[in-house]
């Protein structure tokens, strides 16, 4: 029989509470619920003391939502100490034997719990390994990764970093300000601006990943970047809940309140990132230069990435989610939505589109499991007999990595730069912003999506410059 498994969870952003034995090698883990509401989906814990290639069953018994995306493929995340140290391999999926089912234990609403079962065998022995829910990115992770764009010379040059406010248990909630340095007839305060804002439910750690992207493209060298910076200001706050991500919460603060619920009347003291990004944004509406607000989230029961948005008068809110469809190769505009339902009325999409009058007020989404893969067209008839041949097999999906959702954040901005030149758009732009951009993006090596007669136009474009 193997000895007893060691768990930890008391580190940034982990979370279990409790691990009981039920068999030579199954255990039934118990993850901390949220303050107040009871939620428990997130977890992120660490053991040792495991036999090498022994197969170890964790049954998570306290999970709260009906549906799951481990009923459909999605699969826990593991890191290795050893394997890290000696491959270079770091987070990856594992899990055999997945299974998501009610249990008979009730939460305090009288709903039933379920039990995340599976089943894994570790690589190494007497090994330190993570188990997660999804890729970690914690606070510490934001504040090294902000701080090492400040130090570096040519990303230093294109934001501000400055503290939007303190939160409940003190940690800084970071805004950045990202755009070129002020020039006679175009100075900052003329600018129209974005808002971007991630990570308001902790758990949803693949939004930051996605906002990483957004933030390293926009202050990166690329041509593309520079015209967005002379044209526009982005505002960024990336993580909004920052004691939520510290305590390894699923959706709460330290008030014990989902912070994307507040909006509509946000308390100073007891919700002071919400409040402060609120009055900020309506500050900018009212100065006239505020576009779009774009609030990063993931999603625990679909694939693909997708939005949400608010229905307009005349469709115009759907076009950017099309083109940014068109643009990112995991986006899926099928799965987008913009009716409101009546539980999303106090989030942040919902508020700045009705009481701050922005028509492109959108949540970005991903998958924490993956995307669809594009199938195959069906077989076309044999011109001579009129026979069909068989279908091939339909490709399988896949999980995201978090290279993926970094691409994902990259895709957006890309797709933004492209939407303000169109008409649909309805935003005020310098007269030569197109040719600029399309100058800008001959000149950039064209990103995931380009299609063969964009690289074609590129290159015809770079060689006659040349010339």
């Amino acid at each position: 029989m193997p000895s007893d498994l060691m768990f930890e969870s008391r580190f940034e952003s982990g979370n279990l509470w409790k691990a009981v034995r039920i068999g030579e090698s199954e255990y039934n883990l118990v993850l901390r619920p949220d303050l107040t509401t009871g939620g428990c989906l997130w977890f992120y814990f660490l053991t040792q003391n495991m036999a090498k290639n022994f197969t170890y069953t964790f049954n998570l018994v306290n999970l709260y939502k009906e549906r799951s995306m481990y009923s459909s493929g999605l699969r826990p995340l593991l890191w290795s100490e050893q394997e890290y140290e000696g491959t270079g391999r770091g987070w990856h999926r594992v899990g055999d034997n997945i299974s998501y089912t009610e249990n008979s234990t009730r939460r305090k609403n009288g709903n039933n719990h379920y039990t995340l079962s599976f089943q894994v065998r570790f690589p190494h022995g007497n090994d330190t390994a993570f188990l997660a829910m999804c890729f970690p990115y914690t606070y510490t992770d934001l504040q090294d990764f902000l701080v090492g764009l400040e130090k570096d010379e040519t990303s230093s040059a294109t934001f501000t970093r400055s503290e939007l406010c303190r939160t409940i248990g003190g940690n800084r909630c970071d805004l950045l300000e990202i755009t070129a340095p002020p020039k006679p007839g175009n100075q900052i305060t003329d600018r129209q601006c974005f808002v971007i804002s991630g990570r308001v439910h902790p758990g949803e750690s693949n939004a930051s990943w996605m906002v990483k992207g957004m933030i390293q493209f926009l202050t990166g060298e690329g041509h593309v970047a520079r015209v967005l910076r002379e044209q526009f200001v982005f505002y960024v706050a990336p993580m909004l809940n920052p004691d939520g991500v510290v305590n390894g919460f699923y959706r709460v603060s330290l008030s014990g309140q989902d912070l994307n619920r507040q909006w509509s009347d946000p308390g100073k003291s007891t919700h002071p990132t919400i409040y402060s990004l609120k009055n900020f944004v309506k500050g900018l509406n009212d100065e006239g230069r505020l576009l779009c607000y774009i609030d990063v989230h993931g999603h625990s029961t679909k694939r693909n990435v997708f939005m949400y948005g608010c229905t307009g008068s005349d469709g115009r809110e759907k076009c950017f989610p099309r083109l940014f469809g068109e643009r990112c190769p995991n986006f899926s505009f099928k799965d987008c939505r913009f009716d409101v339902d009546r539980s999303k009325e106090n989030t942040g999409r919902v508020v700045v589109y009705r009481e701050v009058g922005i028509l492109h007020s959108f949540t970005l989404e991903a998958s924490f499991c993956g995307a669809e893969a594009p199938q195959p067209p069906p077989p076309s008839p044999d011109i001579r007999t009129g026979t069909v041949p068989p279908a091939p097999p339909p490709l399988p999906s896949y999980h995201f990595n978090s290279e993926d959702l970094e691409q994902v954040g990259t895709d957006m901005i890309q797709a933004l730069a492209e939407y303000a030149t169109l008409s649909d758009s309805g935003w005020r732009v310098s007269p030569d912003y197109a040719q600029h951009l399309q100058d800008a993006r001959a000149r950039d090596a064209p990103g995931p999506g380009a299609s063969v007669l964009d690289l074609y136009l590129a290159s015809l474009k770079v060689i006659s410059k040349e010339r």
